[in-house]
């Protein structure tokens, strides 16, 4: 309940203003309190501050009550200025030029100037000359200076001020102007320190952010098992916490070879920043955190006496991050393995404290569990990756396995066909040969039946024998400088010769163009493509053969007609014993060897093929390339001697009975004396006393093989002249080569055509 306004005492009036004024008691509280209005705190308010002692007085309608101790010594006005001087605020007064006419002791403890300096300058040019961020503040735009000539009260308005050695502290302050008969002469001033309010708002702000900071980051940290994500993670997390400027995070990883490596992220500063100064070495500042042996703090590494010690820099490169301030907290995994270091620098002094180095302890700490836990899932994917690649390995292998199998299986049914048919037709004519003994009617027929299927079973088994070279890596060229258009001319007249090219139409173009080839290998080469395109094309159609020459490459391109190739099947057509779907007929035969042979052939030379097909019965195209040799120098052909002329004596050694017996009479018809011996002790004896031209020798025979019989009569000067031939079932090229260095002048594989056993004699030199 009020007590009345007229019956207040003036020392109360103005306690309970000084009350209100320090901000002790909020005026609503002290209005409850004391029964009275918060309008007559506001007013004995500003009569305090105006120092009106005189309103106070009874002749001023108040009565007042008997006066206590002190204000019975005092006067009205000294009671007043007591008070003020006495308050922990500060107060001042400015007049109307901005000069301060009146500060009380708080007001000049706060500010550090004396009352002669305090009132030698306008008061803003002394204590509010700048803003916060630095600019400068111009006292036009002050609040607490325009108060007065626009006449309005500043009221709880926080702001900094200058003290006199240049250093700052939050106010608090207020300001009301005064006027005498309507002229404005001064302002009050109010001024409260909150420099120690701010602080522990700023404080409270930064614990906020930093548990924002450590929830935050905890929680990805705990997520994340991507390591390269994670140490960004904490690189970043970590350079927050502990206020630097920039930091890093310099770990080990191992590489391929299983060498550690030293590796990092960065935050705060770009890349380039540590690229060029390479990774950071066990000096006497970097070890003991790389050792693990704790965290170092310094606020000034400049000043360190361990800084400057490690050649060859003795300190900071030239073009290094600036750095002052250092920290850095070594990350140790569980085990007691150290992972690394986190580093920190700011070009201040002094940045960091006690409280941000546990900080940046625990981020490690929660760090090194997380990138272990991340080490393990990683180790437990390449786990689990390496299982799922051995497992679908393994089903590659096995489906691989099941195509061979099955192609293996397809290729001895049809290997069977193949031999069976020719061995059909030429046991037959045998048969007919036998019958015609008694009858005298001679089927010369059968001989051309026994002459073809024996041609074809000798390309099977030279086709055998040549995949079987070319899968063990021993198929080996004799390469000279050839006329590759001459030589494809020469293919498709020997297919000419052969009646396979009767009933099509061949377009050949040739251009000249010289090769470094193996001349018998380009003529297999041509006469298997050229006789694909014609075997698989309706008689009556057109196969083109064209050679030309672009870029250094002598390009052969063969289109026919006929059956084409399935899209599926271009890509593997060139492996073995891949063919097309056949019919049980098979009137196209072959064992499928052709093209793999072709192919690894080509690639010998140095060359390629491809094949191209719209489809099935639309045709196909291949195109071989082969590097030209424009400067070889053209190998000269000798003239064929006639082999009645040049040899008189032929020995024949051969342990099959049938083989000896037609190589002899085949030999004898060429007007040539044969003699022929079936194991190789009775050869030697034949040859020592018949001392012939020419030797023909098998290498498999039953008592000395014939590598040991070349050997013998190389030894001896009284048969070391004789010409020896090697004609034998063993084809690789380390039997040519085993029998050239025993001493043969010529290595063939049986079967041998005759008119190339003939061929190859007459290119001896007797």
């Amino acid at each position: 309940m009020s007590i009345g306004h007229n019956i207040y005492p003036a020392n109360f009036k103005a306690l309970v203003a000084i009350e209100a004024l320090k901000g002790n008691q909020n005026p609503n509280v002290l209005a409850e309190r004391f029964g009275i209005t918060t309008a007559e705190i506001a007013e004995w308010c500003e009569v305090l501050l105006n120092n009106s002692a005189a309103a106070f007085r009874s002749e001023h309608g108040y009565r007042s009550e008997a006066p206590g101790p002190i204000a019975s010594r005092l006067s009205s006005d000294e009671l007043a200025q007591t008070i003020v001087e006495n308050s922990t605020q500060g107060f001042a007064m400015m007049d109307d030029k901005g000069y301060c006419i009146y500060a009380n002791q708080t007001w000049l403890d706060m500010t550090g100037y004396t009352t002669e300096e305090i009132t030698s300058r306008p008061l803003h040019d002394l204590v509010h000359h700048h803003y916060p961020d630095g600019r400068p503040f111009p006292m036009a735009e002050c609040p607490i200076d325009r108060a007065l000539p626009e006449n309005f009260t500043v009221r709880a308005h926080q702001d900094i001020f200058f003290r006199k050695d240049g250093t700052t502290f939050d106010v608090m302050c207020a300001a009301s102007p005064i006027f005498d008969s309507g002229k404005p002469v001064a302002t009050i001033i109010e001024i409260r320190d909150i420099t120690a309010q701010k602080a522990l708002e700023t404080t409270l702000i930064e614990e906020t952010q930093t548990l924002e900071i450590l929830n935050e980051s905890a929680a990805s940290i705990a997520s994340t098992l991507d390591l390269s994500i994670l140490l960004q993670l904490v690189t970043d997390a970590s350079t927050k916490l502990s206020g630097a400027a920039f930091g890093a995070f310099f770990y080990t990883s191992m590489d391929v070879d299983g060498e550690e490596l030293l590796l990092f992220t960065l935050s705060g500063a770009p890349i380039e920043a540590f690229r060029d100064f390479g990774n950071p070495r066990a000096t006497a500042v970097f070890g003991p955190t790389f050792r693990g042996e704790g965290p170092i703090r310094v606020d000034d590494i400049l000043q360190d006496p361990r800084y400057g010690k490690s050649a060859p820099h003795y300190g900071m490169p030239a073009g290094h991050l600036p750095v002052r301030s250092f920290l850095s907290v070594p990350v140790i995994f569980p085990t007691g393995e150290v992972l690394g270091g986190l580093f920190f620098g700011h070009p201040k002094p002094a940045m960091f404290t006690e409280r941000h180095e546990r900080l940046v302890k625990g981020i490690a700490a929660q760090a090194a569990i997380a990138v272990d836990n991340a080490r393990l899932y990683k180790t437990a994917q390449k786990a689990a990756e390496e299982r799922a690649r051995l497992l679908e390995s393994e089903r590659a292998a096995r489906q691989i396995a099941e195509q061979q199998n099955k192609a293996k299986d397809m290729f001895l049914a049809m290997l069977g066909h193949e031999l069976r048919n020719p061995l059909h037709a030429i046991s037959t004519s045998l048969e007919l040969l036998e019958l015609s003994k008694s009858t005298g009617n001679f089927p010369s027929k059968a001989f051309d039946i026994i002459q073809r299927q024996s041609g074809h079973l000798t390309r099977m088994v030279d086709d055998l024998l040549d995949a079987s070279r070319m899968l063990s890596g021993k198929l080996s060229l004799n390469e000279n400088a050839i006329r590759l258009d001459t030589a494809l001319k020469a293919s498709i007249e020997t297919l000419n010769a052969s009646g396979k090219t009767e009933g099509y139409n061949l377009d050949v173009s040739t251009e000249p163009v010289i090769v470094m080839a193996d001349s018998t290998r380009i003529d297999q080469i041509f006469t298997n493509l050229i006789g694909n395109s014609l075997k698989y094309s309706p008689k009556g159609s057109t196969v083109i053969v064209k050679l030309l020459v672009e870029n250094g490459q002598a390009i052969v391109v063969i289109k026919d007609q006929g059956v084409g190739i399935a899209q599926e099947l271009q890509t593997t057509i060139f492996e073995p014993f891949v063919q097309g779907p056949r019919s049980l007929g098979r009137a196209e035969g072959g064992l499928g060897m052709g093209l793999t042979i072709v192919k690894t052939l080509v690639t010998l030379h140095n060359g390629s093929i491809e094949v191209s097909s719209e489809g099935l019965n639309k045709g196909s195209v291949f195109t071989v390339k082969l590097p030209s040799a424009e400067e070889a120098t053209m190998s000269e052909t000798n003239e064929s001697q006639n082999i009645v002329n040049a040899i008189k004596k032929i020995v024949v050694i051969e342990d099959n009975e049938d083989a000896l017996d037609m190589l002899v009479t085949y030999l004898n018809v060429m007007n040539v004396e044969v003699t022929g011996a079936s194991n190789g002790n009775l050869g030697l004896n034949l040859i020592k006393t018949q001392n012939p031209d020419l030797a023909i020798i098998d290498i498999g025979l039953p008592d000395v093989d014939g590598y040991e019989i070349a050997r013998r009569l190389r030894s001896n000067p009284a048969t070391s002249a004789v010409k020896l031939i090697a004609l034998t079932g063993y084809g690789s090229s380390e039997d040519a080569k085993n029998a050239i260095t025993a001493g043969f002048d010529i290595h063939l594989t049986k079967p041998v055509n005759m008119q190339q056993l003939l061929q190859h004699i007459n290119n001896l030199r007797f």
